[in-house]
């Protein structure tokens, strides 16, 4: 963050398989050490829906269950926002959502081929209230019809922001930024890609500044109520 000159940053704890002690670890060190870091509960669940069924994920739902793993984490207070992978982590339980809507939380989710716009459209934005923000451009890896979808359903839903992380195709950061500027969010889906390297992609891509700050801070600052000017 100090090298990129990033104000504020979302982190959540990385792929494992008992996230319930990782976030509020992550939680606790970011309240004593690091206040500039906006962090996620990542959640999931071993018997959620999920969009994409394979003998791997069936297998990691079962061990999930027969290990014990906690599948929510119903105290949200201090986390700044929820992360959810749902063909890896399943969705979480009833329970989970309705704390997430007491809470207020945004929701950044994974979205692309293995979790389409269409079908977080229609499992995951019903079950919640909030913010609901679609990782990839929600195109991941690279697929211009999810692309499309996840913009007509940012156009059409008040709710729903893209996110720019892992996005390398500079077509596709211009074709959402001409039409839904006012609901893309800066990512760098670090450390797989340092914040610089994501910022000279997307800057070279989007050559407005108005357009950049909007994107890199307004919307942003906006959704989770941040104070303080611009700085990338």
């Amino acid at each position: 963050m100090d090298r990129s000159g990033i104000t504020r940053a979302c982190v959540f704890p990385p792929l494992m398989a008992d996230y319930h002690t990782a976030n509020l670890e992550l939680r606790d060190w970011a309240l004593d050490n690091e206040p500039r870091a906006l962090v996620f509960a990542r959640l999931g669940g071993a018997d959620g829906p999920r969009p994409v069924r394979r003998f791997w994920q069936a297998r990691q739902a079962l061990g999930a269950r027969l290990k014990g793993v906690a599948a929510s984490v119903p105290d949200l207070e201090g986390f700044a926002g929820v992360k959810m992978i749902p063909h890896l982590s399943g969705l979480p339980d009833t329970e989970t959502m309705t704390a997430i809507n007491a809470a207020e939380l945004p929701v950044l989710i994974h979205a692309g081929a293995h979790s389409t716009p269409s079908w977080i459209e229609k499992t995951v934005l019903p079950r919640l209230r909030g913010p609901v923000i679609l990782a990839h451009l929600g195109a991941y890896p690279t697929e211009a019809g999810l692309l499309t979808d996840a913009v007509d359903l940012a156009r059409r839903n008040a709710r729903v922001y893209l996110d720019t992380s892992g996005v390398w195709v500079s077509e596709f950061l211009r074709y959402a930024a001409q039409r839904v500027p006012g609901k893309m969010l800066f990512g760098s889906d670090a450390p797989l890609a340092h914040p610089d390297v994501a910022w000279l992609q997307l800057a070279s891509a989007i050559r407005c500044d108005k357009t950049l700050e909007t994107i890199g801070w307004t919307n942003a600052a906006a959704l989770f109520n941040l104070p303080g000017q611009f700085d990338r």
